[in-house]
């Protein structure tokens, strides 16, 4: 009854597709979006249908990007949003402790209080609104699983990001020369590439880089050519 008219269907998938390489970045995923409030602080910051579209949403965009690679098993059927669940100390506890602190609580409490067993899943993420405090829209480990959405920032853009964080990859950085080179004398800007979800692009509508993709194993290596010699090269667009 809460859906809001959002599918939960799985993305069609072509048949015959290669079979996955990596058991971490590829295949049907399970995620668990976990929704915390506190003892001083009980506002619902992610109502349930904007969680199930956030679901939707990011499968859509990962199944689009991995070639279907990587897919999001639909909520209910794999993957799980869990209510919301009371953390034990007062929101200011956990300010600057989104990883630390808040994430590890949260998984206690979904396996602990409401049953949860985690080792269902494959992914997990935390999601927090206006508190606790927290210097960043989205933070995640690299190369292992977990990630906290705060501020409110629940969109693909941000998600997606911290996903990526998850599956090994760094920031999409470039080096600005000024215009004046492109290999020359210059400063690293972190988040400089502005089409690459890892990097300055908004609305999770940019793919990860191509070469991220073969990083992930999404391009096979047969079309991921590293250039060691002068000559002349075949560009295919991959997003």
């Amino acid at each position: 009854s809460e859906t809001g008219g959002a599918s939960l269907d799985s993305p069609q998938i072509p048949a015959n597709l290669p079979t996955a390489e990596s058991s971490y970045t590829e295949g049907r995923k399970r995620y668990l979006l976990m929704r915390v409030d506190f003892p001083d602080y009980t506002n619902d910051v992610f109502p349930t249908n904007n969680a199930l579209q956030h679901m939707v949403d990011m499968s859509n965009f990962l199944a689009q990007i991995s070639y279907f690679k990587h897919v999001i098993a639909p909520v209910g059927k794999g993957s799980d949003i869990t209510p919301i669940m009371r953390m034990g100390e007062a929101a200011s506890a956990y300010d600057n402790q989104g990883l630390s602190k808040l994430y590890p609580e949260a998984r206690a409490v979904a396996q602990n209080v409401y049953g949860y067993d985690l080792t269902r899943y494959d992914f997990f993420f935390v999601c927090t609104g206006g508190s606790p405090a927290y210097g960043y829209a989205g933070l995640g480990y690299v190369g292992g699983v977990g990630y906290h959405l705060a501020n409110g920032y629940f969109d693909v853009r941000t998600s997606a990001h911290e996903l990526g964080h998850n599956l090994g990859l760094g920031h999409a950085n470039w080096r600005d020369t000024g215009d004046r080179s492109t290999i020359g004398a210059g400063s690293n800007e972190e988040y400089g590439d502005p089409f690459d979800t890892m990097g300055g692009s908004g609305g999770g509508s940019r793919h990860f880089s191509a070469g991220y993709k073969s990083r992930l194993g999404w391009i096979p290596s047969s079309d991921a050519l590293t250039v060691t010699t002068s000559g002349v090269y075949r560009v295919h667009a991959h997003d």
